[in-house]
């Protein structure tokens, strides 16, 4: 793709001074105006397209609790949150809280579908960014389309996991009941194969390689209530999650482990989220890890945070630093935090629902995506798409608004679903 002319005349076109993803938005930020670099869009968006994306909307600000778009109004524009936050009013429930990198009004903005909820800004107000839906229609400048293609090739995977994750919510819900289920699934055909590639010449190598493994993986939150076999065909996951897969793999081979609870200040998570978020987070914070029995002795091997995790941790705190040059090896054990209980289930934790689960949890992982990478499950058309934007841009553009009606009409279904279900799940 990077040697089509086409493709080559974009790039200059939207930016003749491009090094790096980093040192663009670098660049970028210190002229204040790459005003959507901390937004869900810069983890999958280019920074170079992504810049002048945001020249075809516009900034808006809304004073404390102004409506922004009510119930039933027409779906004419798409925001992005960059300062402040916002409410969803849900009826008989609580309103809904979305922060600072969020999108909202997305499945109108797509399916053309009448705004279905009122929407008011927070109790300090909001500065959005705002794109016209009748952009998506525009035939006049090539330019403009394909700026537009990139933007819907940059929803996908929000749309997708959003998807995922109430699915998997809604899952949850209706197997309540199930206090029995089993999220350490160690018998899983998948859990076995995996880990008999694990496997090393004795036990502590096993550990040792499967906590490599495990913590090589992204952290990022949501996807409370997966499996270990469901964490490893995501391949990220959060602490309960990753540890259940940790937990899973050296129980696969017949080494002895349990799960570890620790009290941890929450300076261990803040840094991987925006400001918005801060607040969200109590300042002691449960945090989970796996004990794995060596040589008769169990020693803590806590797989949670992977490498860039730990820089941002690092970058947040030169004293925890030193976390960047240790690991879990022969002998040595590696953990964060202070006080310790075991737990030889999880069950019980899985069962309920996070404490953090307000809005759309994905806004919780932009810095985490940003340094990572991003993980995000891209639907099987966008990387296609993308290679056809190079040189049919208007196919490219009508494949990208195809893929995502058909994603969006799901989503719009399972939202309806998942809300039915909360209520019946109320009422129980």
């Amino acid at each position: 793709m990077a040697n089509n002319k086409l493709y080559e005349s974009m790039m200059k076109w939207a930016s003749t001074k491009i090094k790096t993803r980093a040192a663009f938005e670098k660049e970028l930020d210190s002229n204040n105006v790459m005003m959507l670099s901390n937004t869900k869009l810069s983890t999958t968006v280019q920074p170079d397209f992504l810049f002048k994306i945001q020249v075809l909307g516009q900034e808006i600000a809304f004073d404390p609790n102004e409506v922004i778009f009510q119930e039933g109004d027409n779906p004419d524009y798409l925001y992005v949150i960059l300062e402040g936050d916002i409410l969803i009013e849900m009826g008989s429930k609580q309103d809904a809280w979305i922060g600072a990198g969020d999108i909202i009004g997305e499945i109108g903005f797509l399916l053309g579908r009448k705004r279905t909820r009122t929407v008011r800004a927070g109790s300090l107000g909001c500065r959005l960014w705002s794109v016209p839906r009748s952009l998506l229609f525009q035939q006049s400048s090539i330019e403009t389309s394909i700026l537009m293609t990139h933007l819907l090739l940059g929803l996908a995977p929000h749309i997708e996991i959003l998807l995922l994750e109430i699915l998997n919510e809604r899952e949850s819900l209706d197997s309540k009941v199930k206090q029995t289920e089993n999220y350490c699934d160690f018998d899983h055909p998948a859990i076995q194969a995996v880990a008999t590639l694990l496997r090393g010449k004795d036990d502590w190598e096993s550990a040792i390689n499967i906590w490599e493994f495990v913590q090589s993986m992204p952290y990022r939150f949501g996807f409370w209530h997966f499996k270990a076999s469901q964490t490893l065909e995501l391949g990220f996951g959060m602490c309960t999650t990753k540890t259940h897969l940790q937990v899973a793999l050296l129980r696969a081979l017949g080494i002895e482990s349990q799960f570890g609870e620790k009290i941890m200040d929450s300076k261990y998570v803040k840094p991987f989220l925006l400001p918005a978020y801060h607040s969200k987070i109590k300042k002691k914070i449960k945090h989970y890890f796996c004990l794995v029995k060596l040589d008769g002795q169990w020693f803590r091997s806590d797989a949670s945070y992977s490498k860039e995790a730990m820089q941002l941790l690092a970058d947040s705190d030169p004293e925890m630093s030193h976390f960047l040059h240790e690991r879990f090896e022969r002998g040595k054990e590696f953990f964060l935090g202070i006080e310790d209980k075991v737990k030889d289930d999880l069950s019980f934790l899985m069962q309920k629902r996070p404490f953090y689960k307000e809005g759309n949890v994905e806004s919780m992982n932009i810095l985490l995506d940003k340094r990572q990478g991003t993980s995000m499950l891209a639907p099987h058309w966008v990387k296609p798409t993308l290679e056809l934007l190079s040189y049919n841009p208007k196919v490219a553009f009508l494949r990208a608004m195809a893929g995502l009606l058909v994603s969006s009409e799901k989503l719009h279904s399972v939202i309806k679903e998942r809300n039915l279900a909360y209520e019946d799940y109320k009422e129980t």
